[in-house]
């Protein structure tokens, strides 16, 4: 048994030692090393090889492996380690476990023109020993001509590969390739793919050249025309700044991502592309590249979108030149450049350069572009061509910009290497559109012209310039023109030069001047103001200073005669400034006052002396300064900071006004001190009267000395309360009048007091004159408390007691606020002879008197305020500007209740004035309730009924009697609806169809709409210069604010007249007239006839009444041209016989007939006068003897001034008359009688009667 086992342990190891030997690389050696070279001599490849160490269980190690081709490629492997596939290698396959290389140095063949070579038909054939390497390690430099010279990339790889008898698979975790010169970085992560004897197909998700990432795959097949179809993209893509890196202005593009996909024979590429980013950009389009040996030529590059197009078209040099043409088309900047202002572009752009190390190193561009949205829609055009080589920038051909018919263009060049710029600008008929786009703040309006020339080194630079501006605008300067000639050395720190400024005529604020001057003069550091002059026929100002060291002003002299005052400095007037100013000792002479004074800041202290000083000068450098004050100064003014804040100021004022009110002296005489102001003299003497007088203190902080006292006593003779609005805005239009009294404040500033006793005379409370108000108010708690206030106007008078919650503490943020804790009652009465407080406030009443009582409480509960009252008239009267009637003698009584006034009773007298047997009948009722919830706006709720009133109208010329219905409603805008029924009158409106007169209220009140109706229940007449007729029927008259009145309805003409323009009179009218409910233009259905010798005329008229149909037959069977000879010349011409003369005669008369109307028409529409109402109408008569005289008829204008008061003017041009002259006058009594006066030239007055019948 123990031999057994000593036999088994002897085989075991004679097995081992087999093993050992068999499997040592050297026993293998001779068939690996016949193996590579059968293989690899078919391809031209030689193979030299050393031992193999190691053993082939474990691994195997080969120095100096090289392997080399008949065309003179080589691969040497300085050292391999490799694991092989033992039982592969059995069957001839060689499989490797592991591979690792270092330092590879690979060098292919190529040809004299830089053409790498690569060996033909590299690929395995059928027979060749299948490789498959599990793990693959291997790096070093590849060897390859560039520019002419052979340079070293580095490469490095990591993956696997598999084989069979057809393919040969690749997964690589990492392929990169890197050289220095060209700079160059080149890795790809997950590669993987296939190749077969003819095709390799790579798909990679990451990879990336120089930075720039990007994902996809590739397909190349030998065997098709298109070889090679790919697929890649670029994420979030950032252009190198590098290629820009040498420009001194260097573009900020946008981050994109872009997608490739193509198709290529190694010679010929095209293919689709679409690029996007985050600004907006989302264009796709195609590429067309040829490789045409030496350089590339791009045939075709167009993307579209966003309703863009770019097309660009070029070549580009293998050694790095390029050119190219880009055509663009709505092209927008903001979508490409990060922070760039939208544009629109369209245009061409040529390019030329060269590329030096992925850099570009030169370039030529000439542009032509448009653009029409940069410059606010306005259409511009860009062209000019710049050169950029060796840093130094060449405008080749002149860039201009234009807009309109604006041109700015530059010419010159730049050298950034040797820091040195020679430039030119000019500008022609740049309109301030133009320039208001290159700098931050902007011209109003004006036109430039000129040049301005920039050379030197960046830190000497020279200028010269001229500018020349035509109706020059900039805030509140107004220049006809401006003239700017400069040349300035050495700008950057020395400036020597001049500038010379000269303007036309022109306006600063309120100041107007014909002309002015500048003249300065730069010498290092010394500004030399030599001569600044502006004057008009009546104002001169003149100054000249020096400014040295940017830290002293010298002011030599100044001369200012304005506004007839003369102003100037008798000696230098020297200023320090810095970190602080130091104004030395002056002295101004004001007209023929002088101010002397110093002052400083940091401590801010001073003094100024006023001796016959006007508040004019201290205008000319702040206008806010002493604007509610004028008058000629005396006194002083002094302050120091260190001294507690010391202020002292004792002036007084000669010969002025402080805001409204006139005086002879105002003195003021106040210090502060310790946060509070002392006031020892504040007094307005006008007219040896104290107009007021004002003494006490007030506290300054009023926030954190609540308990300081406040006391003022102050005594007011005839002072203007409109003063107050200046200070109190809130109150200004609202209280007027002239207050005699005192008024005295104490307290604190946290409690504060104030008593008021006097009288005010001429008060306005808004629109409502109170005539004389007096009493006394006190202020405390937080409330005015109101006693024994007396109101007295004429016959009306009124008294008010009361308590107001107002915040007047001094101390308060709410000071002059309503107190919503407080406590508001007020309790007034008075008796009128006038209700001006409701009038003022309705349009169309002009006045309601009587004897009128008022009593009036007001209370405010939760922030309502609630009123109750009575109201009492007696023997009243109403005038409207509706009507030539008042309402008389009415007698009405209401209650207010929670402010509701209820209208208890209310009768009146509406009746002709002139019938004294209807004056005193009660014949008018009013009832309903006023709202005085919003007491200056009530709102109304009224029914006004009567019975047999008498109407006439100023409104529409219209009278007469009828029972009325009207309902009166509305708060800002009354409704006044119902029905007036006329029994008996006559409307005199004339039919015109004039454009609308708009006149406005002398009152701007409460707006009143109308819509009435007005049937006819007894006679009613229609009589003007047109129609004289009797009618039935209903019209309704409407209109809506300022809007004119509005007609509907219809009226059926029972009889009357048609008077013909040539003084025809059409009897027997029937027919109707029809109303549309806009304006006055009725539709007309009318016939009537007259009679001409024997000859029956029957008159037709249909249509609008603008533009109506006429239609004319005879019982004789004339024409209508016979008819209208017949109207025109009371016979016809056949009739009377054709002459010269007769003709002469005919057509003169007709067209004098054609003449009045037109003279009439445009006498109106050319003076404005009846639009302005002070006409309504206008007649002309007797223009046949302005065309022929001698026709014994007077030429006549008269004027209708209302419905009662005629003008009018006649003259005479026959040789026999004298040329006389006549000036008449007619006012109708009524309407039926008027009393007719005339003057001649003798001065004899003749008077008459002219009476009217009514039907």
């Amino acid at each position: 048994m123990l031999r057994q086992k000593i036999y088994s342990l002897i085989a075991l190891a004679f097995f081992l030692l087999f093993v050992a030997i068999i499997f040592r690389p050297s026993f293998w050696q001779e068939k690996i090393d016949h193996s590579l070279k059968e293989q690899l001599s078919k391809q031209g490849w030689a193979i030299n090889t050393n031992k193999f160490k190691g053993h082939l269980f474990t691994s195997l190690t080969a120095n100096d492996v090289l392997l080399t081709h008949d065309n003179g490629a080589s691969l040497y492997f300085p050292k391999i380690n490799a694991s092989l596939g033992l039982f592969s290698l059995l069957k001839k396959n060689i499989e490797i476990k592991y591979i690792s290389v270092s330092n590879v140095k690979i060098r292919p063949w190529f040809d004299g023109n830089d053409i790498v070579k690569s060996p033909e038909n590299i690929f395995f054939s059928e027979g060749k020993i299948p490789l498959n390497i599990n793990s693959l390690e291997i790096d070093g430099d590849i060897f390859l001509p560039i520019n002419e010279e052979i340079k070293k990339v580095n490469f490095q790889l990591n993956g696997k590969l598999d084989s069979d008898e057809t393919n040969l698979s690749f997964d690589l975790k990492k392929f990169k390739l890197a050289a220095l010169s060209p700079a160059m970085s080149f890795e790809v992560y997950n590669l993987f793919g296939f190749i077969e004897e003819s095709k390799i197909s790579a798909e990679f998700s990451n990879a990336s050249i120089n930075d720039l990432s990007f994902a996809g795959h590739i397909d190349y097949d030998e065997k098709i025309k298109n070889k090679l179809i790919g697929e890649i993209t670029f994420d979030n893509y950032k252009v190198p700044e590098k290629i820009f890196s040498q420009f001194p202005l260097k573009p900020d593009l946008s981050d994109f991502t872009a997608q490739f996909n193509f198709k290529s024979d190694l010679n010929y590429f095209d293919g689709d592309l679409i690029i996007k980013n985050n600004l907006g950009l989302n264009m796709d389009g195609n590429f067309n590249v040829f490789d045409k040996g030496s350089f590339f030529e791009i045939s075709n590059l167009s993307l579209s979108g966003n309703n863009t197009n770019l097309n660009l078209n070029g070549i580009y040099e293998k050694n790095g030149k390029f050119n190219s043409i880009m055509q663009l088309s709505n092209f927008d900047l903001s979508q490409w450049l990060i922070d760039s202002r939208a544009t629109n572009l369209s245009g061409f752009i040529l390019a030329d350069g060269e590329f030096t190390e992925s850099t570009i190193s030169s370039v030529d561009l000439n542009v032509e572009i448009n653009e029409s949205q940069l410059f606010r829609g306005r259409e511009a055009s860009v062209a000019g061509g710049v050169s950029f080589f060796n840093n130094s920038l060449d405008i080749t051909n002149p860039i201009s910009l234009g807009i309109g018919s604006s041109l700015v263009t530059m010419s010159g060049n730049i050298d950034f290497l040797k820091m040195y710029s020679d430039l030119n600008l000019e500008l022609m008929d740049a309109s301030v559109f133009l320039i208001n786009n290159f700098w931050s703040d902007s011209l109003n309006n004006g036109f430039a012209n000129g040049f301005m020339d920039i050379k030197g080194s960046f830190k000497n630079i020279n200028t010269n310039f001229n500018l020349n501006i035509e109706d020059f605008s900039y805030r509140d300067l107004n220049l006809k023109s401006f003239i700017l000639n400069g040349d300035i050395k050495n700008i950057n720190s020395k400036k020597n030069g001049f500038l010379n400024f000269k303007i036309g005529k022109g306006k600063y604020k309120n100041f107007i001047f014909d002309n002015g001057s500048l003249d300065i003069s730069l010498d290092k550091n010394i500004i030399d103001v030599e001569s600044f002059e502006i004057k008009n026929q009546n104002d001169y100002f003149q100054l000249n200073l020096i400014v040295e060291d940017f830290n002293k002003i010298e002011l030599t002299r100044f001369q200012i005669l304005y506004n007839q005052h003369y102003f100037a400095n008798p000696r230098p007037i020297t200023i320090h400034y810095g970190d602080k100013i130091k104004l030395l000792p002056f002295e101004i002479h004001a007209d023929d006052g002088v101010l002397n004074g110093y002052f400083s800041t940091n401590p801010f202290r001073g003094n100024m002396i006023f001796s016959n000083v006007t508040t004019e000068f201290f205008k000319l450098f702040n206008n806010d300064i002493f604007k509610d004050l004028n008058g000629n100064l005396f006194g002083e003014l002094s302050f120091n900071e260190n001294d507690k804040n010391t202020l002292d100021l004792d002036i007084t004022a000669k010969n002025g006004n402080f805001f409204t009110q006139d005086f002879d002296d105002l003195s003021l005489d106040l210090s502060y001190n310790n946060q509070l102001l002392i006031v020892d003299e504040f007094k307005l003497l006008d007219d040896s009267l104290y107009n007021f007088d004002v003494q006490g203190s007030v506290p300054i902080d009023l926030k954190n000395d609540l308990l300081r006292k406040v006391q003022i006593k102050s005594v007011f003779n005839n002072f203007d309360l409109s003063i107050f609005e200046n200070f109190v805005p809130e109150i200004k239009n609202k209280i007027k009048g002239d207050y005699t009294g005192i008024l005295d404040v104490s307290g604190t500033v946290k409690n504060t007091s104030y008593n008021l006793k006097g009288f005010i005379e001429n008060t306005f409370y808004d629109k409502i004159p109170l005539g004389k108000v007096s009493g006394e108010m006190s202020y405390k708690d937080k409330s005015i408390i109101m006693s024994n206030v007396i109101s007295l106007l004429n016959q009306n008078s009124a008294k008010a007691s009361g308590k107001i919650p107002v915040d007047l503490d001094l101390h308060s943020i709410n000071i002059s606020k309503f107190y919503e804790k407080g406590k508001f009652e007020l309790n007034s009465s008075g008796k009128f002879e006038s209700a001006i407080f409701l009038t003022e406030y309705l349009s169309d009443i002009d006045s309601i008197s009587g004897d009128i009582s008022i009593d009036l409480s007001i209370k405010r509960d939760r922030k309502r305020y609630n009123r109750n009252g009575k109201i009492v008239v007696n023997n009243g009267q109403i005038y409207t500007v509706l009507m030539d009637e008042p309402v008389r003698k009415f007698n009405a009584e209401g209650i207010l209740k929670n402010n509701l006034l209820e209208i208890n009773s209310f009768n009146g007298s509406l009746n002709d004035s002139q019938n004294r047997k209807k004056d005193d009948l009660t014949n008018l009722y009013v009832s309903g309730e006023i709202d005085f919830e919003r007491f200056f706006v009530p709102k109304y709720n009224l029914n006004i009924n009567g019975n047999d009133i008498f109407y006439r109208s100023l409104n529409s010329d219209m009278e007469g009697y009828g029972d009325i219905q009207i309902s009166l409603t509305g708060r800002d805008t009354i409704d006044i609806t119902g029905k007036i029924s006329a029994k008996n009158g006559a409307l005199y409106t004339e039919f015109t169809n004039n454009d609308s007169e708009t006149l406005t209220n002398r009152r701007k009140k409460t707006y009143t709409n109308y819509a009435i109706r007005f049937p006819i229940e007894n006679t009613f007449s229609i009589r003007n210069s047109q129609i004289d007729a009797k009618v039935s029927g209903e019209i309704a008259l409407s209109k809506q604010f300022d809007d004119d009145w509005n007609y509907s309805g219809e009226i059926e003409f029972v009889e009357g007249d048609i008077y013909y323009y040539l003084g025809d009179v059409f009897e027997n009218l029937q027919g109707r007239m029809t109303f549309d409910g806009v304006g006055f233009n009725p539709f007309l259905e009318l016939t009537a006839s007259t009679k001409i010798g024997d000859a029956n005329i029957n008159l037709g008229v249909y249509g609008p009444f603008d533009n109506p149909e006429w239609s004319f037959n005879s019982d004789q069977g004339y024409s209508e041209s016979d008819i209208l000879q017949l109207l025109t010349f009371n016979t016809r011409v056949s009739e009377e016989g054709f002459s010269t003369e007769g003709l002469e005669t005919q057509a003169q008369t007709m067209i004098g007939a054609y003449l009045e109307k037109q003279l009439e028409r445009n006498f109106i529409k050319t003076t404005g006068l009846k639009a302005t109402g002070l006409i309504e109408d206008v007649d002309i008569s007797g223009t046949s003897e302005l065309i022929r005289q001698n026709s014994d008829e007077e030429f006549s204008i008269s004027a209708k001034l209302n419905q009662n008061f005629s003008l009018s003017y006649q003259r005479s041009f026959s040789l026999g008359s004298a040329y006389k002259n006549k000036v008449g006058v007619e006012y109708k009594l009524n309407p039926n009688v008027s009393l007719i006066g005339n003057v001649d030239e003798t001065g004899k007055v003749h008077m008459k009667f002219r009476v009217r019948r009514v039907y």
